[in-house]
């Protein structure tokens, strides 16, 4: 096997996805908090028949972005040596990109008004069509630094945009108490971290097409892709909002939103990290196979206890977060968590193909996964409601996890039967997690917002411990392995010995 190429710093390329992954994850976790502050005051401010409308015309937005969505970025980090052209033709796809989206959302936003009868949803919609305009414009040139794993202007980026986007949709919301504090949000970070993104890396956009046939073989599988797989997870609010009020609408799509807060915050800022170490890998000749099922092993040891906790949790953390007006958002939340734990072992199946240049694959997933979830959401909303739909998604989890153990052996070779086996000591842990949250969840005190959340952190932290304790003595019980136990583990030691080096 051929040794992996440095990429940088002189370090072995697994530390450096270690610590490019650390500072990623910090930086979504701590956007993540500005976005769990800055709800928590909106939840007060606001009603849950606001939130609904909002997550009715973002579903609209999503949707329509989704057609038109490519990942140049990906696509330039496998070019070997990009050049100014690269960075000209990825601009110029963008911003055609952007055109197209204002099209197609001014015809929706004229059609979903009609559908679901709400004047307020055109104004709405073609608002919110601004914030994947934006992003679309982002800065291409960034992906320089991608390519040696520095990941520090992307964190500070998006940090600017959350903390800009707090201030601005706060003060909305303090004034007019009105659903458009909500959309000025949406709008204000893109706005701020494209911005922004050209002072970083001075780039001079220019409208070229040099290397667009770089591009052209991924436009019709991942177009096809992305529609399919933001119908899967956008169609529910589209099927609910027409046979639930605006109100029950709110506190569904809250309940989702939240349960996608620990994946946005761990398992995303992880995709670069890890698509960088895939890409490395490739150009190195070397196996992928060990490369991935450390992925997807280290993805369900960071992300899953957050999800389980979230679901074990979900009374004390929605009344403490959310308020009285959400209370029965929590039953939702402790179901729908579970379904973006199922998609963990599988979450990185999509960059592997792109890596590997065989983006049907990773369509195929999606579109089996549209074929399935969508006339179970339509039936199950029309037989039960909204828990036909998250009946539909749990269900459809558990089916789409086993397609994407299949798909991964179609790209790499490695069985089903050795993906499982490398999550056994996550898996294990969780279930100790679940166990322990679930024993103790009894002595959370209601007696009081300061009772209350004393006693839930502590339930948590013990939970926390519970896990932690199981999975590295499991570790320690197989021989030390290589996987996300040893790294942490080496990262540890490191800083213990700086720590007593200073002291010396």
């Amino acid at each position: 096997m051929k040794p992996i190429a440095d990429t940088g710093g002189g370090r072995p390329l697994s530390h450096q996805v270690a610590a490019a992954g650390s500072l990623a994850v910090l930086g979504k976790f701590a956007a993540r908090l500005i976005d769990l502050a800055l709800l928590a005051a909106l939840s007060r401010l606001l009603t849950p028949a606001d939130f609904g409308l909002v997550a009715l015309a973002m579903t609209a937005v999503l949707i329509s972005e989704s057609i038109t969505q490519t990942p140049f970025g990906q696509i330039t980090l496998g070019v070997a040596d990009p050049q100014a052209s690269h960075f000209d033709t990825t601009f110029t796809l963008s911003a055609l990109r952007g055109a197209v989206l204002a099209a197609l959302l001014a015809v929706a936003a004229w059609g979903m008004a009609r559908v679901y009868h709400d004047a307020r949803l055109q104004p709405l919609v073609t608002t919110l069509s601004l914030a994947p305009i934006l992003r679309g414009l982002y800065n291409p040139r960034m992906i320089i630094f991608a390519r040696v794993m520095d990941f520090r202007r992307d964190v500070a980026l998006e940090l600017a945009g959350k903390a800009v986007a707090f201030l601005v949709s706060g003060a909305l919301a303090l004034a007019t108490r009105s659903y458009w504090a909500i959309a000025a949000a949406t709008i204000a970070t893109p706005l701020t971290s494209t911005a922004l993104s050209y002072v970083l890396a001075p780039y001079r956009p220019r409208f070229s097409l040099a290397h667009w046939r770089l591009y052209r073989g991924f436009l019709s599988w991942n177009t096809l892709a992305q529609l399919a797989r933001a119908l899967s997870w956008q169609a529910d609010r589209l099927i609910l909002g027409r046979f639930l009020p605006r109100a029950q609408l709110g506190g569904y799509a809250m309940a989702s939103d939240l349960s996608g807060v620990a994946l946005q915050a761990v398992a995303t800022p992880l995709e670069g990290p890890v698509y960088a170490a895939y890409a490395a890998h490739r150009r190195a000749g070397a196996d992928l196979a060990e490369a991935h099922l450390k992925a997807a092993n280290a993805t369900l040891a960071l992300v899953g206890p957050a999800l389980v906790g979230l679901s074990m949790l979900a009374a004390p953390l929605v009344a403490l977060l959310l308020g009285p007006k959400w209370t029965e958002t929590a039953a939702l939340l402790g179901w729908l968590p579970l379904a973006y734990l199922a998609n963990l072992p599988v979450f990185h199946l999509g960059g592997l193909a792109i890596i590997l240049d065989r983006q049907r694959i990773h369509a195929e997933r999606v579109l089996i996964e549209a074929a399935l979830l969508l006339p179970a959401m339509a039936a199950g909303a029309m037989i039960a409601g909204v828990w036909g739909v998250v009946a539909a998604r749990l269900g459809a989890s558990v089916v789409m996890l086993i397609v994407g153990f299949a798909l991964v052996r179609r790209l790499i070779g490695v069985s089903v039967v050795r993906q499982f086996a490398a999550l056994r000591r996550s898996l294990a842990a969780l279930l100790v997690l679940a166990a322990a949250l679930g024993g103790l969840s009894p002595a959370i005190s209601y007696a009081g917002t300061p009772a209350l959340a004393a006693s839930t952190f502590g339930v948590g932290l013990v939970g926390a411990g519970a896990y932690v304790a199981t999975l590295f003595a499991l570790w320690v019980a197989e021989g030390r392995p290589p996987g996300v136990e040893r790294l942490a583990a080496e990262r540890l030691a490191a800083r213990l010995r700086r720590r007593e080096r200073r002291a010396a």
